[in-house]
């Protein structure tokens, strides 16, 4: 049997000679080059601190680029910013500030067919819809490929969406992903990459493509691929970078783990709550609902604009509705302005925040306050008070005439085809290219980010409090608008740490110079779990004691250098109170299949069987001390990690 194309992508970039293996949750698990690293806002600045802290004069991946703004138009914290300035001396792309979010300036400037990325950044990459095999990662993860170049990830299953036919008028790409996350939506989430392909393909422009693209997480996947074809072609062309182009599509043998197929013709508008793509349903059986306000986002394309404006052309926006448009880069809105799109919205009473702050009131609407939007995040949404539905450009701009959710096959106008611009507006001066390797140039401010300590024979320490079950990120690290300016600031954000649960914990921890934690089941649930962990590493706690943990808040504690095990009994998690010395003898050997591991109390004088959850390879980077740490003890050693 032959190849998908993810497959075909991966097999390219596996490291030679080296098996693959399983992790904890029992998947293959490989190791393969990356091409591109892609840094953005908040995770993307984290990362670069994190390299910082690897003390390497250079990036080796074969490009780097890094994107201060973020997601919903606000500015990088100063603290962001230095590190972006610094990402230039190390090797990486920078853009400027004002020039767009990460993900659309890498398909606008740098992405390629076959390449293979790795973003870390506030948004989902939607460059696979120029055939790059692209997953979103921790900043951990995007340190250490940025030092490295190479990626672990588990193999993911394939997973085909074979479409025939073409759209009717006035459907469009969100209306696939509506119509396909309901099918996806019964399958048990594992890593997958969903690829298109088909007879279909040819009738999918390049704004379907990344609207499809975009949204791996309605689809329930990891990433989402698309074959390079005329159409992509096109597309570079029109960047000025026909030369990227190559063909690459699945063989026509392959083999899929699982597969949908889709009649284009039959598609009818959709729409969804923005939290549960999975609920969607179809735009005349939500007709009449009124709507205070339309966002269309800046994860729209310029040829998005165009379908908005050709249907506003000649209208106005109800007046009980605002209709407010971010573009997602500089080029998007110059190419927009340059085909007129921009006036045409303007005139209609749409409201384009060129600047990208959203504003936090305003709406006008006394009824429901519904919204609809298309392409944007949660920040792009403006403030709370609404129940937001995702649908197409095309829904959007009906709604946005009638003031209620409206079938835009109903709008009584002929609004002209948006066509894929022939000629992007490329500003070559909006990417800063990187400082030569033998350039002078101030060192970067010292980084907070934890070192790491290897976990290596006796592990010894006070227990310094023990948390109730399903303790989530928040009660780590208490989030909130007084902490994002300190994103980066892991010493900062550690003054915080259980400050609601455990008043005093960070003062505590400091002056034992760290310990260790016990909590109930479920530990760890929530956003931002790679800082919760990077908190508790900086206030030197080794390890965790729980009854269970979540999944990604696990290998998050193991990246940062913490031990956890699993209390097997609910009673000896009672028997441990805050203040007990305990000890942990023989690591990292004790962790091994088949070796005696036991956690002493000291204090009281018993002892208690853990389990653990780690494979060879955690072992080994909790040895090192974090993830960090292990890289840079194989790139220092000029071996594969």
């Amino acid at each position: 049997m032959g190849m998908s194309l993810a497959r075909l992508v991966l097999e390219g970039h596996r490291r030679a000679g080296e098996p693959p293996w399983t992790n904890t949750r029992g998947e293959e698990t490989w190791r393969v080059r990356v091409d591109h690293v892609v840094v953005g806002a908040e995770r993307g600045a984290l990362s670069l601190a994190a390299f910082h802290r690897l003390s390497l004069p250079r990036i080796r991946a074969e490009l780097a680029l890094a994107s201060p703004d973020r997601v919903g138009g606000s500015p990088a914290s100063a603290s962001e910013q230095r590190w972006f300035h610094a990402a230039r001396r190390w090797g990486a792309l920078e853009s400027r500030p004002g020039a767009g979010r990460c993900d659309r300036i890498y398909a606008e400037r740098f992405g390629s067919p076959g390449k293979l990325a790795l973003f870390a950044a506030d948004e989902a990459p939607s460059s696979g819809a120029l055939g790059v095999l692209a997953f979103s990662s921790g900043a951990l993860e995007a340190a250490s490929a940025l030092a490295s170049a190479v990626f672990e990830l588990p193999a993911p299953r394939s997973v085909a969406v074979r479409v025939h036919g073409s759209f009717a008028s006035r459907v469009s790409g969100q209306d696939l992903v509506l119509a396909l996350s309901p099918r996806r939506a019964s399958v048990p989430f594992s890593p997958a990459v969903v690829e298109l392909c088909g007879p279909g393909m040819p009738a999918l422009s390049m704004a379907d493509r990344f609207t499809v693209a975009g949204q791996a997480a309605a689809l329930r996947s990891t990433a989402v691929l698309l074959p390079s074809d005329e159409t992509t072609r096109r597309f570079l062309k029109a960047q000025g970078r026909e030369t990227d182009w190559k063909r690459l599509e699945a063989d026509q043998d392959a083999d899929w783990d699982e597969l949908f197929e889709v009649d284009l013709d039959t598609l009818e508008p959709r729409i969804a709550p923005r939290v549960e793509p999975e609920a969607a349903r179809l735009a005349r059986h939500g007709a009449g609902m009124p709507v205070a306000r339309v966002v269309v986002g800046g994860r729209a394309s310029a040829a998005d604009w165009g379908k908005l404006a050709g249907m506003m052309r000649g209208r106005t926006v109800d007046p009980a509705t605002e209709l407010l448009v971010l573009p997602g880069s500089r080029q998007v809105l110059d190419t927009a302005e340059r085909a007129g799109w921009v006036e045409t919205l303007r005139t209609a009473g749409a409201r384009v925040l060129e600047g990208g702050g959203w504003p936090g009131a305003g709406t006008r609407s006394r009824g429901p306050r519904a919204g609809l939007c298309f392409g944007v995040g949660a920040e792009e949404c403006g403030e709370g008070g609404f129940e937001w539905y995702l649908a197409s450009p095309e829904s959007c701009a009906a709604a946005a005439l009638t003031g209620r959710i409206t079938d835009p096959r109903e709008i009584d106008v002929d609004p002209e085809e948006a066509e894929e611009p022939g000629r992007y507006a490329i500003d070559e001066a909006s990417v800063l290219r990187p400082f030569d390797p033998g350039a002078e140039l101030p060192e970067p401010e010292a980084s907070s980010f934890p070192p790491g300590r290897p976990v290596r024979g006796v592990l010894r320490g006070a227990v310094l409090a023990r948390l109730r079950d399903h303790a989530v990120t928040d009660d780590i690290v208490p989030w909130g608008a007084r902490m994002l300016p300190h994103a980066t600031e892991i010493s900062a954000l550690s003054e915080h740490a259980l400050e609601a649960t455990e008043p005093g914990f960070a003062g505590r921890a400091l002056s034992q110079r760290g310990g260790l934690l016990v909590a109930g089941s479920g530990l760890g649930a929530g956003e931002r779990g790679e800082i919760a962990a990077l908190v508790l590493a900086a206030l030197g706690v080794r390890g965790v004691l729980a009854r269970g943990f979540d999944a990604e808040f696990h290998g998050h504690l193991v990246h940062a250098g913490i031990l956890p095990l699993r209390l097997a009994h609910e009673a000896d998690l009672r028997a441990i109170e805050p203040g007990d010395e305990l000890e942990i003898p023989g690591l990292p050997e004790a962790l091994a299949p088949g070796k005696p591991l036991v956690v002493r109390n000291l204090t009281r004088g018993s002892q208690y069987t853990p389990q653990h959850d780690l494979a060879p390879r955690d072992i080994a980077i909790l040895e090192a001390g974090g993830l960090l740490a292990f890289h840079r003890e194989a790139v220092e050693a000029q071996t594969p990690a």
